[in-house]
């Protein structure tokens, strides 16, 4: 067979069938090695392709020299064979030879394309889970880092730098909160009593009236508070219809008091502070420390900036600290033992005289603090006073740092005071002990194991509060004693609580304890054929609300059941009653009582049953003391 010379050669992967370079040693579509051999390259439209694929006649021997001359490219082709190429075109025989197309291997490049973005896929996936796992486990994987890798003084610092954190998080939340409430502030509390039907039966039986409504009565009470104006309302709801609502208004930049029942008289009662006993130098009085409460919201260190200063000087202190010792031990409480790290230091003289040294340096210069004192030299200016804070306090903490340092070469190595930390395997402290003179100071431990949990508290080496039971993620319940001299003198239970929110400064859970005998009247109850008599609070408390149900059991009933809730709410100016009549007007003030819509009041006390139980208790009585006022 002969190649035309003005047929152009190509190559072809037979891997993946695309067109490579005629000199290319590497495809460079899937990297894979190709023959050096070129193919030539066979146009679709002309008759003359199948050449390529040319089968000799039978009488031509097959191996002929046709497969080496392609490497002839000089040789002249003849016209003859040509035609003799030219007939045999429609042959079966050429078709198969001539499929090499680009197109046939296609499918497996998809293949390899797809295979190529599930495996990218997958270690995408492998790598998020990593970082979450990462994300949620950082605290533990550090600490073990340091505990591995650092020395054992870096260890305990980054221990009681973990478990301070906590501590000083949980009082900066409260410190702003309470920065909060001076300025602008409203609060919200509610309280509703809950009586048992076979407690209201009796009470009903022995006074000879029905008192069935007293187990929907509800108090309320809302305040606010903003520009020197305070307002306070009271409301008294029973089967949730309100009776009565009372508004208190003091408007202390005026100096005036406003008193209304606005759901029965529109019209308020007015009041002039110093007419109603107070001297104008107490007014005035109230006003500067309003004023002076303003000027230093104005400079008081943000929540989040009390927290730093507090982690700054906390830093400074277990900074100071080197001489550590650690080791792992078992951390044994009836019974329930947990293996855990034991970190100790020892503090003497020299290091405590550093720590004060070091602590006192630092509050010289701290520019947080020398702002706090120039306020307060401004606000005790108006008070009348004069004094130079900043210098006072700059003078003050030079003569300590000098008595220090005369008492350097007279400080001793003699310890101080032992300390131990009890540290889990998320290196978080579950036990202390404080060792002064050889002798125990403190010690408590609170060790978990297979979802139980068991604590103890020792002051002075004696056994004081003992407790044991189970955990369920940070929720604790179980059973607890208070001991003296080894002897069990009081016992509660304790289900749900919230670890994790009692280390922000909240609290969530039940307290339950049984009442004394003696604290019920003696056998008083159980001749009433009770069973013993507990106590029960259940309690969720954050820095802005509260929530409290006070109970009193018999078994598992409920006795009598009191709620109380709050809330802090945003401050909203103050509304003054632009339509108020003295209260000091005898006239005045007959004739905003005569205006009280005493209709309205009885619909209401009618609407929950209270209107022949009023007739009952105070009958003629209420109506002539009515009736004269």
């Amino acid at each position: 067979m002969r190649i035309c010379p003005h047929q152009k050669t190509r190559m072809f992967c037979p891997n993946c069938g695309k067109q490579v370079e005629e000199n290319g040693a590497f495809c460079p579509h899937c990297g894979k090695p190709v023959a050096s051999q070129p193919v030539a390259e066979k146009p679709v439209e002309t008759p003359v392709q199948p050449q390529a694929a040319y089968v000799a006649p039978p009488s031509t021997p097959v191996a002929a020299a046709p497969v080496v001359q392609p490497v002839q490219p000089s040789a002249p082709v003849q016209a003859a064979p040509v035609q003799t190429v030219a007939q045999p075109v429609a042959a079966p025989v050429a078709q198969p030879v001539a499929q090499p197309a680009p197109t046939a291997p296609a499918a497996p490049k998809k293949r390899r394309k797809m295979g190529k973005w599930i495996a990218l896929g997958s270690v995408a996936a492998v790598l998020v889970v990593a970082a979450v796992l990462v994300v949620f486990n950082w605290g533990t994987l550090k600490g073990d880092m340091v505990k591995n890798f650092g020395s054992p003084g870096e260890y305990f610092a980054y221990v009681e730098g973990e478990s301070f954190k906590e501590t000083t998080q949980g009082f900066s939340t409260l410190y702003g909160s309470v920065a909060k409430n001076f300025s602008v502030t409203g609060a919200k509390a509610d309280v509703s009593l809950q009586v048992d039907e076979s407690i209201l039966s009796m009470i009903s039986s022995m006074a000879q009236i029905d008192v069935e409504w007293l187990n929907e009565v509800g108090v309320g009470v809302q305040t606010n508070m903003k520009d020197r104006k305070m307002e306070y309302v009271f409301g008294l709801t029973i089967s949730a219809t309100e009776i009565v609502d009372l508004h208190v208004i003091l408007d202390m930049e005026d100096g005036v008091m406003y008193m209304g029942l606005p759901g029965l008289n529109p019209t308020y009662l007015k009041m002039d502070l110093v007419e109603g006993g107070m001297t104008e130098d107490d007014i005035a009085q109230l006003n500067l420390t309003f004023d002076m409460m303003e000027d230093l919201l104005e400079v008081l260190p943000t929540e989040d900036a009390m927290n730093d200063l507090l982690s700054k000087y906390i830093d400074i202190i277990i900074g100071c600290i080197e001489d550590v010792e650690m080791e792992d031990v078992k951390l044994k409480v009836n019974g329930v033992s947990q293996s855990v790290t034991c970190v100790t230091i020892e503090v003497d003289e020299k290091l405590l005289m550093k720590i004060v040294e070091e602590v006192l340096t630092e509050a010289k210069d701290d520019p947080q603090i020398k702002d706090l004192l120039v306020v307060l030299e401004d606000i005790m200016k108006e008070s009348g006073e004069t004094v130079n804070l900043v210098d006072t306090f700059e003078d003050e903490i030079d003569s300590y740092l000098e008595m220090l340092k005369q008492q350097a070469s007279q400080s001793s190595n003699e310890t101080l005071f032992v300390l131990q930390d009890y540290v889990d395997s998320s290196h978080n402290v579950v036990g202390r002990r404080i060792t002064v003179e050889e002798e125990e100071v403190l010690y408590y431990a609170l060790v978990e194991k297979g979802g139980k949990f068991a604590f103890t508290m020792e002051v002075e080496g004696e056994e004081v509060l003992c407790g044991e039971g189970g955990m369920d993620g940070d929720a604790m319940t179980g059973e607890f004693a208070l001991l003296e001299n080894g002897e069990e003198i009081y016992a509660f239970e304790v289900e749900g609580l919230d670890l994790s929110n009692l280390e922000k400064g909240e609290m969530k859970g039940t307290l339950r304890f049984e009442l004394p005998e003696e604290a019920m009247g003696g056998s008083g109850m159980g001749s009433m054929g009770m069973a013993a008599v507990s106590f029960e609070i259940t309690f969720d408390m954050s820095m802005s609300d509260v929530y409290m149900k006070l109970s009193l059991l018999s078994g598992k009933k409920a006795l009598f059941a009191l709620e109380c809730s709050s809330e802090i709410l945003e401050g909203k100016d103050v509304a003054v009653p632009s339509d108020a009549v003295s209260a000091l007007d005898e006239t005045a003030l007959q004739r905003w009582a005569t205006e009280i819509d005493t209709e309205e009041l009885m619909d209401r006390l009618e609407a929950v049953g209270l209107t022949d139980l009023i007739e009952d208790m105070i009958g003629d009585a209420f109506e002539s003391a009515w009736d004269s006022f």
